[in-house]
C-alpha cells in the first residue's frame, strides 16, 4: 500500500541536556537517545494481522521514531506485493535495521527475506498467535516490544525452514494442524482472535484419522501411519501453554521431524495433556527423528501443509536446513 517517510535531524545536546540524560539513566529509566542504536529503519506492517488497528500502530511506530530522532519509512502490506523486493530495495537504499509489525507470516515473511543476511530484524508482535515472539521471549505488548526492537543491541541467530525460495522459522506440518488452518478464515482470526484457533482445532482433532506418510530425513526412510508430522524449529506449537520437545531450539542447527499417531479420544486427550505439562516427548504416541539437511513429506492423497499458521500448499513437500539464518533482535 505504500510507504512513508521520516526523516528527523538530531541537534547536538548542550551540557544541561548531557546531565538531565545521566540523571534519567542513573534513575533507571529509558534514555531517549543515549547509547541508541541510530540505524536506517524499514518498518513493515501488516494492517490487517490479527486484531491490529492499524492508524494506532502507525502512530505509536511514529512516536517512537520520533522520540529517538530516528530516520525511518514504513511500508504497510497489501497482500499480493513482491514484498523480497521491497525490502531488498530498501537495503540497497540503505536501510540497515528492519521491522516486522505483524503476526508470525508477517514476520516469517520479513525474516526470510533477509536470510543469509547481516541486516537485523525486530519483531513487534500484533498477530493472533505471536508464536515466535513467544518462542523468543520478545515482549507481547506492542510499546514494549517496539522499544526492544529499537533499544537492544543483543542478536540471536536462528535457524531457517526452507521449502522452496521461501523461509519459515517456527515450524511446517500436514495433519490436524493443517486442516484446522485450513478451515480458519482470517475475518475469524481478527474477530475471535485465539478462540478461532481453539475451536476449530478441538473440531478438527475429534474428526482426525491417521493418514500413512512417506519421510526422508537426510538419509533415513520413514513409512509410518500418523494424526500429524510436524517439522519444528521451535518447541512451542502457536499457543501457550502447548509445546512439543523442550529440546527442540531455534538456533541448534537442526529440525525436528515430529510423528503423533493419536487413534482415539483417549490417546488425544493424554497427548494433550502432556504437551501442556511439557511432556510430550515422553509420550508413547509421539516420535522424533532429527535432520540436519532435507526432509521430504510424501503422503497417499495430497493434504495441505501449513508453514508458521498458513496454509502454503499440499504433499509432497521438501524441507531444507538453513542454520543460523537470521539475527533476531532480542
Amino acid at each position: 500500500m505504500g510507504s512513508q517517510i521520516r526523516t528527523m535531524s538530531e541537534k547536538k545536546p548542550g551540557k544541561e541536556a548531557l546531565l538531565e540524560k545521566v540523571r534519567k539513566n542513573d534513575a533507571g529509566q529509558q534514555s531517549e537517545n543515549w547509547g541508541q542504536d541510530r540505524s536506517k529503519t524499514y518498518v513493515i506492517l501488516n494492517p490487517v494481522a490479527g486484531m491490529t488497528d492499524a492508524r494506532l500502530a502507525r502512530r505509536r511506530v511514529d512516536a517512537a521514531m520520533e522520540s529517538r530522532h530516528l530516520e525511518y519509512e514504513i511500508y504497510e502490506t497489501g497482500g499480493g506485493e513482491d514484498l523480497q523486493k521491497s525490502i531488498r530495495d530498501a537495503w540497497g537504499r540503505g536501510f540497515e535495521r528492519f521491522l516486522a509489525v505483524g503476526g508470525d507470516g508477517t514476520v516469517a515473511a520479513v525474516a526470510g527475506s533477509l536470510a543469509n543476511t547481516h541486516y537485523p530484524v525486530g519483531i513487534v508482535p500484533a498477530g493472533t498467535a505471536n508464536a515466535l515472539a513467544r518462542e523468543l521471549h520478545i515482549p507481547l505488548f506492542f510499546n514494549q516490544a517496539l522499544g526492544l526492537a529499537l533499544d537492544s543491541q543483543a542478536r540471536r541467530r536462528i535457524d531457517a525452514i526452507r521449502v522452496g525460495e521461501t523461509c519459515y522459522f517456527l515450524n511446517i506440518s500436514v495433519g490436524v494442524t493443517s486442516q484446522t488452518m485450513l478451515r480458519i478464515a482470517r475475518q475469524e482470526k481478527r474477530r475471535f482472535g485465539l478462540l478461532a484457533y481453539i475451536w476449530k482445532g478441538l473440531k478438527q482433532i475429534l474428526a482426525a484419522r491417521p493418514q500413512r506418510f512417506r519421510l526422508q530425513v537426510d538419509d533415513r526412510r520413514i513409512a509410518c501411519r500418523a494424526s500429524e508430522v510436524m517439522v519444528a524449529n521451535a518447541s512451542i506449537l502457536g499457543l501457550e501453554p502447548f509445546h512439543l520437545d523442550p529440546a527442540i531450539a531455534l538456533d541448534d542447527g537442526y529440525l525436528d521431524v515430529c510423528v503423533v499417531l493419536a487413534r482415539n479420544l483417549a490417546e488425544i486427550e493424554r497427548f494433550i495433556f502432556d504437551i501442556v505439562t511439557r511432556r510430550g516427548h515422553l509420550n508413547p504416541q509421539f516420535s522424533c527423528f532429527r535432520a540436519q539437511h532435507q526432509i521430504t513429506i510424501e503422503t497417499s492423497r495430497p493434504l495441505p501443509v501449513q508453514a508458521d499458521g498458513e496454509v502454503v500448499g499440499f504433499t509432497p513437500v521438501q524441507v531444507e536446513v538453513l542454520p543460523g539464518a537470521v539475527q533476531i533482535i532480542v
